[in-house]
């Protein structure tokens, strides 16, 4: 962890002048005991030039962001990590529907089952990011406060401020007109900007729900996978390599990669040419489509995408049935299009040979996670069994 060249300054100078231990600094900011100490030795040695301190400015907001931010020490207190998420949504499936996932689950119906698991996660990350909304400034007020001032001056002026306006109310020095425009204008500047720190979490957590759940029933129905891999330095990091990377490179026609997507935005063709060798099977998976992540997904899926993908790149798409099924009908739309006469653009649009092949890939190049569970992957499977 990064911390702040003022937050170091101003822990350094409590200790030094006694108003600080090193244990409770270090309970404090997260730093151990032996980092505080090398930054305390600097700090004695140069006070003024050991972390080129700098003046704090900026007001609250920017007391709030950054690594040392009071939204990133808030959010730990409320926020789970992304793969102890996953597993409090697998235990609320599993409480929900009475018994522990079973393969043949799995391979009958993934799609329901990992579609449930995402909506759970996203619930509960809402319940979380709810208490971090409502809960920053009295996390501060309770743990922080009185501590780590010098740290977050101006939220300690903050926080002076709303108790002035507390026992102005208390003492009824001021209507409850006044009461709400003072604190709505001191407040809503701060909620906008912890609303918009959640949001930017919620985009990068969606991705690692997606992966966290996928390898889940990957486990569960015993398909032997290694995540985060990478063939060697400075090559790109693939997200799943069944069964590994040292099996694939001595087989490849009987391996396999699955590239995640939490969307097919432009992000989606960083993913193609991301495997050990042509000879591989390779998945590219998405939940898009289906208005999980986002309400505006359903326009994600198009023709021109799809061709690149399947086409083009040769990847084997896995979305969820009813994407599959937007995918046949964007498929016969266009063909009635062009057998039309009607321009409808260049690149894969306009080719109906192409059209034509894709909507007989339907079901082999273009799949539903069921049929990757219950079909594709046992196949790889089994074959590295033997």
């Amino acid at each position: 962890m990064v911390y702040a060249k003022e937050i170091k300054y101003q822990i350094c100078k409590r200790i030094v002048e006694k108003k600080f231990s090193v244990e409770k600094a270090s309970l404090e900011c997260g730093a151990s005991i032996g980092t505080i100490k090398k930054w305390v030795n600097l700090y004695e040695k140069d006070p003024d030039n050991a972390f080129k301190k700098k003046d704090i400015e900026g007001g609250v907001e920017k007391e709030l962001q950054g690594t040392q931010g009071l939204i990133n020490v808030v959010r730990g207190q409320f926020l789970l990590s992304e793969k102890q998420m996953s597993a409090e949504a697998y235990r609320r499936y599993i409480v929900n529907i009475g018994h522990e996932l079973e393969p043949s689950d799995i391979e009958n119906d993934a799609d329901t089952i990992l579609k449930e698991l995402l909506f759970l996660e996203l619930d509960y990350y809402k319940e979380c990011t709810d208490k971090l909304l409502t809960n920053a400034l009295p996390y501060y007020r309770k743990n922080i406060y009185g501590t780590l001032d010098d740290c977050y001056p101006n939220t300690r002026k903050l926080i002076n401020e709303l108790d002035e306006i507390y026992y102005e109310v208390k003492d009824e020095k001021i209507t409850q007109e006044v009461f709400l425009e003072k604190v709505s204008s001191m407040m809503n500047p701060i909620t906008h900007l912890i609303s918009f720190s959640i949001y930017q979490s919620s985009k990068s957590r969606a991705g690692a729900a997606f992966e966290n759940h996928l390898q889940k029933l990957l486990d569960i129905c015993g398909i032997r996978n290694k995540s985060q891999q990478q063939e060697r330095e400075g090559k790109t990091i693939i997200d799943f390599v069944i069964p590994s990377i040292e099996e694939a490179q001595r087989n490849p026609a009987h391996s396999a990669s699955i590239e995640c997507q939490t969307t097919l935005k432009d992000r989606f063709r960083l993913s193609s040419g991301k495997t050990i060798t042509t000879d591989m099977n390779c998945f590219l998976a998405t939940p898009t489509g289906v208005g999980i992540f986002t309400k505006k997904d359903n326009k994600d899926i198009t023709v021109q995408k799809v061709s690149e993908i399947v086409y083009e790149d040769k990847m084997t798409l896995v979305v969820f049935p009813e994407v599959q099924e937007r995918i046949k009908e964007l498929l016969y739309k266009n063909i009635e299009l062009l057998e039309k006469g009607t321009d409808i653009g260049k690149g894969f649009l306009g080719k109906k040979d192409i059209c034509g092949i894709l909507l007989n890939q339907i079901g082999t190049k273009i799949i539903t996670f069921t049929q990757l569970f219950k079909r594709e992957l046992p196949v790889i499977n089994k074959y590295w069994e033997l």
